[in-house]
């Protein structure tokens, strides 16, 4: 029976597929709230690592290890260089330039400048994995001590001198997954609760507080406004093949809801980012070999507030053909 199910699955994607290839180009993005529209920005030649948008609208894309670094898109889509810094994580900065967790060899913080130009801090004994920065500047940072499967904990830093105090930290090497500080001014992390349940969690000033499970995990959190958090994570249904999708969080209300979903199965968004000054989400759209050759920088707008909630009833009718 589960043979039969599956087979079902993949012809009827298989239909999708010769239908959009007969009707012309596609995106993988597919918006599951009313209310929002995408329209593609820019096509990148290959799938960065993170996105973060900074004041005056330029988005910034990272590409970790990579040489390419760091690139620039500017509000109307135009793609350029703009650092060689090598990060995992990057979050722009509210007075210009950008802080970024370096890759695992350089055990450093990374602060890049307006101008892309670089420099180190906060390199001693820990493998930065990712960076959170408020309005006022405080910055946040999550890593491991000394290798790469060590106690893994969460500190603030001081911007100027790299000095760390600890807020939390866990024994387990994954404990915390991503960092965002959201419009509240309060800090985010997604982290295991019990394994394998990640959630958003709150610090509250002595430790991470739950706030909301995540029904299919999640990573890369990014800040909204009026008390949202985004995060992207992948999910399989049960064909085999897992699909890409954007979750909205309402902080206030404690709920998560599906806001987007790739169109194609075995696809991955790979970078999410958020306006907060222009109410802009930008996602990153995966490539396809046959329906989009390049990965795409999608720009989202619309809608301040989920115009409704997706039930487990609805996401799986969505996979049911119960449209």
């Amino acid at each position: 029976m589960g043979s039969i199910i599956r087979w079902t699955r993949l012809a009827a994607a298989a239909g999708s597929l010769l239908g959009t290839l007969a009707s012309g180009p596609a995106w993988a993005l597919t918006l599951q709230l009313g209310g929002y529209s995408s329209s593609p920005l820019a096509t990148l030649a290959s799938s960065g690592s993170g996105i973060t948008v900074a004041a005056d609208g330029t988005i910034y894309v990272s590409y970790g290890a990579d040489p390419q670094g760091i690139r620039q898109i500017s509000p109307a889509g135009v793609e350029s260089p703009w650092s060689s810094a090598q990060v995992v994580d990057l979050i722009a900065n509210p007075s210009g330039g950008a802080i970024g967790a370096g890759v695992e060899a350089c055990k450093c913080l990374v602060r890049v400048e307006t101008n892309g130009s670089y420099s180190t801090f906060a390199q001693d004994s820990v493998i930065w994995r990712g960076v959170a920065l408020g309005q006022d500047g405080t910055l946040f940072a999550m890593g491991n001590l000394n290798v790469s499967n060590g106690t893994q904990a969460v500190y603030q830093i001081d911007a100027v001198s790299g000095e760390r105090t600890l807020l939390e930290s866990d024994a387990f090497c994954c404990q915390y997954v991503s960092l965002a500080v959201g419009s509240d001014g309060e800090l985010y992390a997604i982290q295991y609760d019990t394994y394998p349940q990640l959630v958003v969690a709150r610090f509250d000033g002595s430790q991470f507080t739950t706030v909301v499970a995540l029904p299919h995990g999640g990573g890369d959190l990014v800040r909204g406004t009026e008390g949202l958090l985004w995060c992207r994570t992948s999910f399989d249904y049960g064909s085999g093949y897992p699909i890409g999708e954007i979750w909205v969080i309402n902080s206030g209300n404690a709920d998560a809801t599906l806001f987007a979903q790739t169109s194609w199965v075995d696809a991955s968004f790979w970078g999410l980012g958020y306006d907060p000054d222009r109410k802009r989400l930008y996602i990153g759209d995966p490539s396809h070999h046959l329906l989009q050759p390049s990965p795409v920088l999608q720009s989202v707008t619309g809608g301040l507030l989920p115009a409704r909630s997706a039930t487990w009833g609805k996401i799986k009718a969505l996979y049911r053909g119960e449209r």
